[in-house]
This record gives C-alpha cells, structure tokens and sequence, in this order.
C-alpha cells in the first residue's frame, strides 16, 4: 500500500488530491488489479497555510478512518506524504518571496542612483582610470590658465573649472 498525490489545476486555484493505492496481481489472470481510494483533496494555499495545519491533519485522519484504514497507515504513508510535499512548496514560496524582495531592492537601489544623480548633483561617472588621469592633467592645465592671481579676476572661470572637476569625480 502506498500513497499517491495528484496535482490538479482548477478554474481558481491548484488542488492536490491524495489516494491510498493497493496494488494485487490477480492469481488467475496474472494481471495487476488497483484498488485507488481518494483520502483528502486539499487546495494549494490550505497546503501552505500553516494555521491550516491541525484542521488537515483532523480532516486526514477522519476521512482515513472513514475509509477503514487503521492509523498506522495515516501516520505512515498519508500525512508523511502530505508533509513531504508541504515542505517542498514551502521551499517554493520562500524561494519566490526571496526573489520577489531582491527584484524589489535592485528597483529601489536603481530608482535611488538615479534619483541622487539629478538631485544631489552627484553623477556617478563612467570614467576608466586612465581617462580620469587625463582629466586630471585637463584641470591643472586649465587651473593654471585660469587662477584668478594669474589672470587677475573674480574667480568665475575657477569656480567653474571646480564644477567640472567635481562632476568627473577626479
């Protein structure tokens, strides 16, 4: 005796329905008879549903008595199966949950980026090393054109040149 369980999609939810199965071969033909007796049919979030629990383990052992099977055999072969499965969409579930939070954490950490690069002034910069030394070499040539002791002015080409230098992030 074993027990099967087969997954059923309805119109609104997924239901698994699990049978105890007796298999005998028939002496005289040879052939294999089957002898399936539906236990229990139990929808998807009911399997899931921890607060469901010992109502579905109540409901088991009374349809299992119902049907004349002792209770050896629902400890044994109908709620370890029932657990087993639990167990298997309660990893899913998690494993989609946790999912769910790490795609909603890239959204907001990229939502954030751009959201900083406009409104806080600070672009995050594509530069490679290399470039960034050539920017640097750029903004001393410039610095050194444009300090206002040189040139004797109020210091807006400086100023804008420090603008520069604080968007390329040298």
């Amino acid at each position: 005796m074993f027990c099967s369980v087969k997954k059923y999609n309805t119109k609104d939810d997924i239901v698994y329905r699990f049978y105890l199965c007796e298999r005998k071969r028939d002496k005289e033909t040879g052939k294999i008879k089957c002898s399936d007796k539906l236990i229990i049919s139990i929808p998807y979030d009911y399997m899931i549903d921890t607060h469901m629990l010992k109502a579905i383990r109540r409901a088991i052992t009374r349809k299992c008595k119902e049907k004349g099977f002792d209770k050896d055999i629902y400890n044994d072969i109908v709620y370890d199966k029932f657990t087993n499965i639990r167990y298997d969409l309660l990893d899913l579930e998690r494993k989609k949950q946790q999912e769910e939070a790490e795609r909603r954490y890239k959204e907001e950490y990229q939502y954030q980026e751009y959201f900083n690069s406009f409104c806080s002034g600070n672009t995050t910069t594509n530069y490679t090393e290399e470039e960034k030394g050539y920017l640097k070499k750029i903004y001393r040539a410039a610095a050194a054109k444009l300090h206002p002791d040189i040139i004797k002015d109020d210091g807006a080409g400086m100023q804008f040149l420090n603008k520069l230098k604080e968007e390329w992030s040298i």
